[in-house]
């Protein structure tokens, strides 16, 4: 094909591709389908442009319109969130989840996360799978036991290991859930078995000092993954 063949096949494979997701539903959880109105904000000019930093602090010059857009848009999510802060900037999941790892836990300790097979995602990988909690932050990775007659996690079988990381010193400090893979009430489940574990692994009494019952249920943090990944501090 020549250039202007290429470009008419190429705008043409766009065309359809519309049209077919028009008329889909897309059932992967960090997908989206934006309006007619963000669709027009991303090929705007304000995609090509720099807006590191804050509004009216930026890093690069030429963000005088793109800075009012985004106070007008912090503005707008106070208002939707009741919030008396916010920040419209995006991040990605693996960045987030990074802060999360960083704020509950150092390197070293242990996490329970889904293996990648069992709908897990590489910012919970192991290292040797470079996996950005085990080869960024250093985490040492275990992986919840899965039920493949329901797909989803197993709730006693985890249970058993968590009582088993405990008693061989290995309590993990972290346990990733994913609201795209793990049902509620099996979250909900398994949220009480980290509690029942805790209380059981010695010097938990002295941990509660920190963290107590009422404190453990309530310290559960959304990293604002695109699929609604829940932390749990428990250790």
């Amino acid at each position: 094909m020549n250039a202007l063949e290429s470009y008419n096949k190429i705008l043409q494979l766009m065309k359809e591709h519309h049209t077919w997701f028009d008329k889909s539903i897309p059932l992967i959880a960090s997908e989206n389908i934006p309006s007619t109105a963000v669709r027009e904000a991303i090929i705007s000019d304000f995609g090509n442009r720099y807006a590191e930093g804050w509004p009216g602090e930026r890093v690069y010059a030429g963000c005088k319109y793109i800075d009012q857009v985004e106070i007008i848009c912090n503005d707008l999510a106070k208002t939707v969130f009741g919030a008396e802060f916010a920040d419209c900037r995006a991040t990605s999941g693996v960045v987030a989840n990074l802060a999360i790892y960083a704020a509950f836990s150092k390197p070293g300790d242990y996490m329970l996360a889904a293996s990648i097979p069992s709908g897990g995602h590489i910012s919970h990988g192991k290292k040797e799978h470079s996996g950005t909690a085990g080869l960024v932050h250093g985490l040492n990775i275990e992986h919840y036991p899965f039920s493949k007659e329901e797909m989803t996690i197993d709730v006693d079988a985890t249970k058993k290991k968590i009582e088993e990381m405990c008693k061989d010193n290995r309590a993990p400090s972290i346990g990733m859930f994913g609201g795209s893979l793990f049902l509620l009430y099996k979250l909900r489940c398994c949220t009480c078995c980290w509690i029942d574990c805790w209380r059981s692994v010695p010097g938990s009494s002295k941990r509660g000092s920190r963290f107590n019952d009422y404190e453990l249920t309530q310290n559960v943090v959304g990293s604002a993954r695109r699929n609604y990944s829940i932390i749990t501090k428990i250790c």
